[in-house]
């Protein structure tokens, strides 16, 4: 017969089973001390030698990261609405930070670096020095295979270069073909 009641062996009362974990091995499968006592002491613990505490976790999601990432994943896919849901309305209460996490997670730079770098190149696209036409704000270019941020452009400069994959070699060919034909049409 499951228990109903139980006695925490550290406070000492009288709690709904629903009161302690579970626990596999001992005789009435739950936990002797209560959850309560249980956080108390982990806050405690904690506090006494959070570096301690701080490697023993780390070594356990080291050693447990399969577990986790099934876990997280099972998580996600058992509450899909409830997530979406929620990251809708968080991106609704801040839409001045959306940016920043995206450009911080992205390429990153804070959107006080994004400033920094269209001020320096005095606001305007670093290859065609015009000023952004189509979107509110410049692109920020990076290199694909390093990653590294290398400039803020506008959106066609930057589709440009991207077509050309980033090759010197296409973009200087682009150039001596461009530059054929415009001597052709100027005779």
């Amino acid at each position: 017969m499951p228990t109903v009641e139980k006695k925490c062996g550290r406070c000492g009362e009288i709690k709904p089973a629903t009161e302690f974990h579970k626990r596999a091995r001992s005789i009435d499968g739950l936990q002797a001390f209560c959850k309560n006592c249980l956080n108390v002491a982990r806050r405690r613990r904690r506090s006494e030698k959070p570096e301690q505490e701080k490697a023993t976790y780390q070594a356990w999601q080291e050693s447990n990261k399969e577990k986790i990432t099934s876990q997280r994943a099972a998580y996600r896919q058992a509450n899909k609405d409830k997530l979406n849901e929620y990251n809708r309305e968080w991106r609704k209460r801040n839409k001045d930070r959306v940016p920043g996490y995206y450009m911080k997670h992205t390429y990153g730079i804070t959107r006080e670096q994004y400033a920094v770098m269209l001020d320096q190149q005095g606001g305007v696209c670093a290859i065609c020095k015009q000023e952004c036409r189509v979107h509110a704000r410049l692109s920020v270019d990076h290199c694909h295979r390093t990653n590294v941020v290398r400039g803020l452009l506008c959106q066609s400069c930057n589709t440009a270069l991207g077509h050309l994959e980033d090759d010197p070699s296409r973009l200087l060919a682009a150039i001596a073909y461009l530059t054929k034909h415009a001597e052709e049409n100027d005779e």
